[in-house]
């Protein structure tokens, strides 16, 4: 089962924590899956490569859809090789977890929210969320597209505000025509907030 899920071309999420506690998710492409290692492509960042340093622990996220399952496991990173597309050689998993997609389920909601960029901070509405990023209405003018960074702050009832870094993956339409939807993926995120996200989600699926 191991080959059939860790495959050549599969794609997986890779969540890292730093020394300050922050919990970072990049998206990112198996590259290989030799006799004791796997081999990944490293992830970008605007563009850019990130650099994980040999030796740092990586939780791996393979979702499957059609199953609604996931597959986490965690490996460590033995070599950077680098080139063209950088490769990020790890431990071969010894062991995976599988867990249900309806933990990273979505729920529709309607809580203020302040989107904040280098120039800019943006009013907005937060309409759909889950543990993995959330949807959001802002003004049809605000100078964002896909692939910015945001910093987004949201108001949570009963709880302190919910903060993080998301990154926007797409755009889309919605009714009211002065607005646009983005689809924001967390990016980083600290464990405090993550336990704030993971508390409201709870909350939602017991009024569910």
């Amino acid at each position: 089962m191991m080959n059939e899920l860790f495959h050549p071309g599969a794609a997986l999420k890779v969540e890292i924590i730093t020394e300050t506690n922050l919990i970072r998710s990049y998206n990112t492409i198996i590259e290989d899956l030799e006799h004791n290692f796997l081999v990944l492509q490293a992830p970008f960042d605007n563009g850019i490569p990130v650099y994980i340093e040999e030796g740092r622990e990586l939780t791996l996220r393979l979702e499957i859809e059609e199953d609604q399952k996931a597959y986490v496991t965690n490996v460590f990173v033995i070599e950077n090789r680098p080139g063209k597309v950088p490769l990020l050689v790890c431990g071969k998993p010894k062991e995976f977890k599988k867990t249900s997609l309806r933990r990273y389920a979505r729920f529709d909601i309607d809580l203020f929210c302040e989107c904040s960029t280098e120039y800019d901070h943006l009013p907005g509405r937060v309409t759909n969320i889950s543990l993995s990023g959330c949807f959001v209405e802002i003004a049809k003018d605000a100078p964002l597209t896909e692939g910015t960074n945001i910093q987004t702050a949201i108001d949570i009832p009963g709880e302190y505000e919910l903060t993080f870094s998301g990154e926007i993956v797409r755009t889309y339409d919605v009714s009211d025509d002065r607005k646009i939807g983005l689809a924001l993926d967390i990016r980083e995120i600290s464990m405090e907030m993550k336990e704030v996200l993971k508390n409201y989600l709870f909350q939602c699926q017991m009024l569910n």
